[in-house]
């Protein structure tokens, strides 16, 4: 079959997602996570193109059963955000869908957050419309705007603003907040239950998400104020909200 000249040219024009001088260094597949150690050429690129190589290997390697989330090193330390701030685990979901120009695009979103209230007993709702990243997804957004904390004077913080965000994704519904160990940190005078359901209402109030499991740097087996549970996968729990 005869190809015909312009789809010579536009297999021409497709180059690959990661740069010549950058290269695997091992791997590791256990229970679902591929860890990817490359060279450190791979911090030589720039931020755009970073992210698209990062996604193209992500979406790529997801693709394959086994494989559930994609870590990257280099050498043997975790990748960094900009904050020095470890990424963390990576699904195909971690990534919103943009092309070429679009990369560095902003886009506007209502929020429904929810924070403690004055006696930190409960969670009060905070209606918000935020300015953000396209190349950010509205979970790891919403986690980030509960980390903030309120803008307005009825509600309170009950996340410790020292905590960091390593990973957000989400999958068959279930939200995967993966956070450090600011986390566990006595932040505020809040009961136990108001930051967990705090990230918990917040979040499955995006449409596809109906229950939330948080981590600690990935790890699940830990107990939280010594009567929470990690192991637990979270619903929406009304009864935390304060009556107005």
């Amino acid at each position: 079959m005869r190809r015909s000249r312009r789809s010579r040219k536009d297999i021409r024009s497709i180059i690959s997602a990661i740069p010549d001088n950058v290269f695997l260094l091992n791997y590791t597949l256990d229970n679902g996570q591929l860890s990817l150690s490359f060279a450190q050429p791979y911090l030589d690129m720039s931020k755009p193109y970073e992210i698209l190589c990062r996604s193209a290997i992500v979406r790529t390697l997801c693709q394959i059963p086994e494989v559930e989330y994609v870590s990257f090193l280099v050498g043997d330390k975790p990748l960094l955000d900009s904050n020095e701030t470890p990424i963390g685990p990576l699904n195909d979901e971690s990534f919103v869908e943009n092309a070429g120009n679009e990369i560095n695009t902003y886009t506007m979103t209502t929020l429904q957050l929810y924070f403690a209230n004055e006696k930190g007993d409960r969670l009060v709702g905070e209606r918000v419309e935020v300015r953000y990243s396209s190349n950010m997804s509205v979970e790891k957004l919403v986690v980030e705007q509960l980390i903030k904390g309120p803008i307005t004077k009825d509600a309170y913080p009950a996340i410790p603003p020292e905590t960091k965000i390593v990973s957000v994704a989400t999958k068959d519904g279930i939200c995967y907040v993966n956070l450090d160990k600011g986390f566990l940190e006595q932040g505020y005078d809040v009961l136990e239950m108001v930051p967990v359901y705090s990230i918990v209402n917040s979040l499955t109030e995006l449409p596809g998400i109906s229950k939330v499991q948080i981590l600690i740097n990935g790890e699940t087996n830990l107990t939280y104020q010594e009567s929470i549970r990690f192991e637990t996968i979270f619903e929406r729990n009304l009864d935390m909200i304060e009556e107005t």
